[in-house]
């Protein structure tokens, strides 16, 4: 299980707790969906709201919010993320750090134990007042800046970046931001299947990722159908379990003849058909994105024998998995190589 400490300070904007929460949220749900019974796991990310002293927080518009601890709770931290907080005035901004001082300090001795830090609006000037950003390219509200390049002249700040991402910090430019970040913390605690499930729910594009064409869950319909929509949805839900296209054709409320029939007139296939086509699109990005054994992203993807996933694959792509995986790792390599 990861441990993500989510912590307010007195004028937090909720929006962007809400952002994080309800996304590791639904993050959550699809990982105990997809693989409760294939991984000995629960709730896979645990999220704890913290203030300073463990007493209420008061919210930007005034509302008193409870919290689950304090800093000085003795707890582990996979990833701490310091919400994006109302600041009064110019004033108040200048005397932003030593005001909270002891946060800086929380945060530097977590970051030193090797907890990710991510932090959003305001609180990124914290970061930067522990050390945190030195020589970092970072992205931060327009109205930090100023003060940033006063204060850390070793921080960068990239104009108009909404996310940055620099080894174990995160930073977000404002509150439309953190629906992007919260994208970054699932893909980074989780994995990149489960972030682009989120996305695809949420249309909350990843910050700094573009479609690859393997990542486009196929295929474009033919006619638009409301129910094989749904249906659709429900095997993507459920494409790791053994779905059973009578329950399907339940849910939908008609039979197995008219889901096959409406299935073929809105996709052009059949529904196996299309859940084998999903399978291969979500390993092709296990493939490419990480160093799994192929025998176990079969195994993840929904298939108990290796080698018919195998066979399927190849059928699909016109390629093994192995030589698909270094296929697509050639093509990273080309494009990331410096060009003369």
């Amino acid at each position: 299980m990861r441990r993500v400490g989510i912590l307010m300070l007195d004028g937090a904007f909720t929006a962007g707790v809400g952002a994080i929460t309800d996304m590791l949220a639904l993050a959550n749900r699809f990982v105990r969906r997809q693989y409760a019974d294939r991984e000995d796991r629960g709730v896979t990310v645990e999220v704890r709201l913290l203030s300073v002293t463990g007493a209420p927080c008061r919210t930007a518009e005034g509302r008193r919010l409870e919290v689950d601890g304090a800093l000085a709770d003795r707890q582990a931290y996979d990833l701490i993320y310091v919400a994006a907080f109302d600041v009064a005035d110019e004033a108040a901004l200048e005397g932003l750090a030593d005001a909270h001082a002891p946060v800086c300090a929380w945060l530097k001795a977590l970051h030193a134990g090797g907890t990710a830090i991510a932090v959003a609006g305001a609180a990124v000037l914290l970061a930067a007042e522990a050390g945190l950003l030195d020589g970092k390219r970072i992205a931060a509200p327009w109205w930090l800046e100023g003060p940033l390049k006063q204060r850390r002249p070793a921080v960068t700040v990239e104009p108009g970046l909404a996310v940055s991402s620099e080894g174990d910090i995160l930073c977000a430019a404002g509150l439309a931001a953190d629906a992007e970040l919260a994208i970054r913390l699932i893909e980074r605690l989780l994995s990149p299947n489960v972030a682009d499930w989120v996305s695809k729910l949420t249309l909350v594009k990843r910050a700094g990722a573009e479609p690859l064409p393997w990542n486009l869950l196929p295929p474009e319909p033919l006619c638009h159908d409301p129910a094989i929509e749904r249906a659709r949805h429900w095997l993507q839900e459920r494409f790791a379990e053994k779905p059973r296209m009578p329950d399907l054709a339940e849910f939908l409320e008609i039979s197995e003849r008219t889901l096959a029939r409406r299935f073929e007139k809105s996709l052009g296939m059949t529904p196996l058909a299309y859940l084998q086509a999903l399978r291969v699109t979500v390993a092709k990005g296990m493939l490419t994105r990480s160093d799994q054994k192929i025998e176990r992203i079969a195994y993840l993807v929904g298939y108990a024998d290796p080698k018919f996933f195998k066979r399927v694959f190849r059928t699909q792509t016109g390629l093994t998995p192995s030589a698909f995986r270094r296929q697509m790792r050639a093509a990273n390599q080309a494009a990331s190589a410096p060009r003369t």
